[in-house]
């Protein structure tokens, strides 16, 4: 068989390390071959060129562009930061120029419409609040109808987070984004084990989406969701957030990006070697405090 030199002759790369992205990432099985062999395939110089080829083969990207011709409605499983993502979203429209309306449908759980509003306030932006498809038909119309300084460009629409195998709650957001023929965006977080997000993203495929964003990339060591989901799904990656912060906006998508994103292997730490710099660093915290 080939020696680790004699492969990082032939390939420009070591094979041993594109075995050690797929493994560190936990990507399934049947995928992380795929990759394996897309990527041994290229002729190129290093690893990360060929991950970037091997995506570029199975993966599709498509980065937001404005105006948009439909308005955009946020939708995905509980705690995946729609909020701040539709936040991230109408602070990029707005550098762009565009006028923007906010909406949130998330009237069930507690501080849903606050946490929004909040962001809103930040941007000079009010948050309309829309009970059920009626509302937010109305509103959505008063806003795309609107001429001189009120009219709108873009709609972007929050929604509570929902439970795909809960029929009840994708028939109400088919209803919401029906009623305003919305395209639905799917927001998840990374590190979600990527087999069931894979599943989730076939689901919500099914209501309409074509593309998803993904969350909390720096929150998490392991990224296979964000080539599984966007693969079980056939959903285009539009984007993610490599931060809590309005002020850093999404990621615009490439497969040189994702390939980047998955070749920066995090080094080992431990809990306690966090703790024991912790304790270092807190001494000169309260002498600066001081």
């Amino acid at each position: 068989g080939l020696g680790a030199d004699d492969g990082a002759a032939r390939f420009g790369f070591d094979p041993g390390e594109l075995k050690a992205v797929i493994n560190h990432h936990g990507l399934p099985f049947d995928l992380g071959e795929r990759i394996h062999e897309l990527a041994r395939a290229m002729r190129v110089e290093s690893l990360t060129e060929a991950l970037a080829q091997a995506f570029g083969t199975l993966l599709r990207f498509r980065p937001f562009s404005f105006p948009a011709d439909r308005p955009l409605m946020l939708v995905g499983p509980p705690g995946a930061g729609k909020p701040v993502t539709l936040a991230k979203l109408a602070a990029e429209a707005l550098l762009a120029g565009q006028r923007v309306r906010l909406i949130s449908t998330d009237l069930v759980r507690a501080g849903g419409l606050d946490q929004l509003r909040s962001y809103g306030e930040r941007m000079k932006l009010p948050v309309a609040a829309a009970e059920d498809p009626d509302r937010l038909a109305r509103l959505v119309g008063d806003a795309l109808h609107a001429r001189g300084p009120a009219r709108t460009d873009l709609v972007l629409i929050d929604t509570a987070g929902v439970n795909p195998l809960r029929i009840e709650e994708m028939e109400r957001t088919i209803r919401l984004a029906r009623a305003v023929d919305a395209e639905p965006l799917l927001v998840m977080a990374s590190g979600t084990d990527p087999v069931e997000a894979g599943e989730n993203a076939r689901i919500f495929a099914e209501i309409g989406a074509r593309r998803m964003v993904a969350t909390r990339i720096d929150a998490a060591r392991r990224h296979a969701m964000l080539v599984n989901a966007p693969r079980q799904g056939h959903l285009a990656i539009a984007g993610w957030s490599a931060s809590p912060y309005l002020a850093d906006p999404l990621v615009a998508p490439s497969a040189w990006r994702l390939a980047e994103l998955l070749t920066r292997l995090p080094a080992p730490q431990t809990v306690s070697h966090a703790a024991g710099r912790a304790q270092q660093e807190l001494p000169q915290k309260m002498k600066v405090e001081r």
